[in-house]
C-alpha cells in the first residue's frame, strides 16, 4: 500500500544584515537598504558614513516606504526634453524650469510630492464615498427585492381573503368576485411594472457608480501621477457629496378588507397605508424642561418650564438655530390657541390669563371657575374652549371636586364631573385634547411623579379608559 506524505518546508528566520545572528528585525535603512536589529541600528549603522542623513524606518511601517514614487522624470507635456521640477497650485499643472521662466514666475509653487500626496488623499476620500454610495445602492436594491417579495406574499394572502369571502356569498357574489380579481390583477401589473422600473433605475446608478469605482482604483493603482494630479475634476461634482438616493415610488400591492356578510358589502381592495416619522431639524433651548409648546400665528414658538426658574419663553428658529424673543419668570400649566389667533394661558388660578405674543403682557379673561382652579386648557375645532378644573392642588389626593368645562366667554355651557352612575371621571385634568367626533381625552395626572391616565368620554360617559 501507498502512503502520501507531506513534506513541511521550513523557513529560516531572518537575521540582522549587519551582525547576521539576532533574528527580531525592528528597523531598515531605506539608502543602505540593510534590515536590522535594535542594536545594530543604534550601535552600527551610526558609525557609517552619512549616516545621519539616512531615513531609517520601522520595520511596522515599511510598508508605507515600499513604492516612492519617483517625481524627476516626469516629461513636460508643453516642452519637450524637459523634466517637471515643480507643481503649480494656481494653474493646478505641473511645471518644468522652462514653464516657470515663461508663465507661471510668481505663482503658487509647491513641490510636486506635496501636491501628489494632498490629490491622492483626495482620491482615496472619493473612493470611500463612492464605496459608500455603492453600499447604499446595494441595500437600496435590496429593499426593492423586499418589497416584491412582499408584494408576492400580500397577493396571495390578498387571493385567498378574497375567494374566502366568496365561498361565504356563493353564487350570488360570483359576477363581483371576478371583477374584483380582475381590478387585483391590474394592481398587480402596476407593482410590478413600478419595481421593474425601480430596480432598472437603481442599475443604471449603480453602473455609474461601479464605473466610478472601476476608473478610481485604476488611476490608484497605475502609480501614475500626472494622471492622478489631473483626474480630480472629473470625479469632484460626482463625490463632493453623499448620493442622494431616489424616492422609493413603487405601488402597493392592496390588502383586502372584508365587509359584513350581506348583499350590499362585499369588501374592498386598499393599499396598507404605512407612517414613517423623522426628524426633520431639531434644536437646544437652556431651560430645565420642556413643559408645553404652542405655534404663535408669526411662526414663533412659545415654550414653558415649570421647573425652578418657572419661566415662559419665546423663540424663532432661524438658520438653524433658537432665537430668544423674550423670556417671561411666569408659572404657566398650558397653552392654547383659539382660532382669532388669541393665546389663552392657564396660571393655576380661577382666570383663564391672555398672552399678548408680541410683549408677552399677560392679561385676564371672561373664562373664570372661580372657585376651582384651572389646570388644563383646550380650544377646539368648533373654537370652544374646555378648561380642567380642581379644588385643590394636590394630585396624591382626592380633591373634593373635579371636572370638565366647556365655555364661551360668559357661560359655563356644560360641566362633566360625573359619570352615568355617578364616578367621577377624573382626578386631576392635567392636558385636554379633543376629536373631531366631539370626544374629550384627558390625561389624568394622579400623583407627583405623573403617573396617571387617559380617559376618553363623551357626554359624561366614559367610553374607554388608557
Amino acid at each position: 500500500m501507498a502512503f502520501s506524505q507531506s513534506i513541511r518546508k521550513g523557513q529560516a528566520p531572518l537575521c540582522c544584515n549587519l551582525c547576521e545572528i539576532e533574528t527580531k528585525i525592528s528597523s531598515k535603512c531605506m539608502d543602505c537598504d540593510l534590515l536590522m536589529c535594535t542594536k545594530c541600528r543604534d550601535k552600527v549603522h551610526p558609525k557609517f558614513k552619512n549616516a545621519k542623513d539616512h531615513k531609517i524606518v520601522d520595520i511596522k511601517d515599511i510598508a508605507l516606504y515600499a513604492e516612492e514614487m519617483d517625481f524627476n522624470s516626469i516629461k513636460c507635456q508643453d516642452h519637450t526634453g524637459q523634466n517637471c521640477c515643480l507643481f503649480c497650485e494656481s494653474c493646478d499643472h505641473l511645471v518644468c524650469p522652462l514653464c516657470i521662466s515663461k508663465t507661471h514666475n510668481g505663482h503658487g509653487l509647491i513641490e510636486i510630492s506635496k501636491s501628489y500626496e494632498t490629490k491622492l488623499h483626495w482620491l482615496k476620500q472619493a473612493q470611500v464615498k463612492v464605496q459608500s454610495n455603492l453600499q447604499n445602492l446595494n441595500k437600496y436594491d435590496a429593499k426593492i427585492e423586499e418589497m416584491q417579495k412582499s408584494g408576492k406574499e400580500q397577493c396571495k394572502d390578498t387571493k385567498e381573503k378574497i375567494q374566502a369571502q366568496n365561498k361565504a356569498l356563493k353564487t350570488a357574489v360570483d359576477e363581483f368576485t371576478e371583477r374584483m380579481e380582475t381590478k387585483l390583477e391590474h394592481e398587480i401589473s402596476l407593482h410590478q411594472k413600478s419595481i421593474e422600473k425601480e430596480r432598472i433605475t437603481t442599475h443604471q446608478l449603480k453602473k455609474k457608480v461601479e464605473d466610478q469605482r472601476s476608473k478610481l482604483e485604476n488611476i490608484i493603482n497605475a502609480k501614475d501621477a500626472a494622471e492622478v494630479l489631473k483626474c480630480r475634476d472629473e470625479f469632484q461634482q460626482s463625490t463632493s457629496e453623499e448620493m442622494e438616493l431616489p424616492k422609493l415610488n413603487i405601488n402597493l400591492v392592496p390588502t383586502f378588507c372584508p365587509g359584513e356578510l350581506t348583499h350590499e358589502v362585499f369588501g374592498s381592495l386598499q393599499n396598507n397605508i404605512s407612517m414613517k416619522m423623522t426628524i426633520s431639524e431639531q434644536f437646544v433651548i437652556e431651560v430645565p424642561r420642556i413643559d408645553n409648546i404652542l405655534v404663535c400665528s408669526d411662526d414663533s414658538i412659545l415654550i414653558s418650564c415649570q421647573n425652578k426658574p418657572v419661566l415662559l419663553n419665546k423663540v424663532k428658529p432661524e438658520q438653524g438655530n433658537l432665537k430668544d424673543i423674550h423670556r417671561i419668570e411666569k408659572q404657566v400649566f398650558d397653552m392654547a390657541i383659539t382660532q382669532s389667533q388669541d393665546i389663552l394661558v392657564s396660571t393655576g388660578y380661577s382666570t383663564l390669563q391672555l398672552v399678548n405674543d408680541k410683549t408677552g403682557k399677560f392679561t385676564s379673561t371672561k373664562y373664570s371657575v372661580a372657585p376651582l382652579l384651572i389646570v388644563g386648557v383646550h380650544v377646539t375645532k368648533s373654537n370652544k374652549v374646555i378648561v380642567g378644573a380642581i379644588s385643590d392642588w394636590s394630585p396624591t389626593c382626592t380633591p373634593a371636586r373635579s371636572c370638565i368645562i366647556t365655555m364661551n366667554a360668559t357661560e359655563h355651557e356644560t360641566t362633566y364631573e360625573y359619570d352615568k352612575i355617578d364616578t367621577p371621571i377624573i382626578i386631576f385634568p392635567w392636558r385636554i385634547i379633543s376629536t373631531s367626533n366631539g370626544r374629550i381625552c384627558i390625561l389624568d395626572r394622579r400623583s407627583n411623579d405623573f403617573n396617571g391616565q387617559v380617559v376618553v368620554f363623551n357626554e359624561g360617559d366614559v367610553i374607554q379608559v388608557f
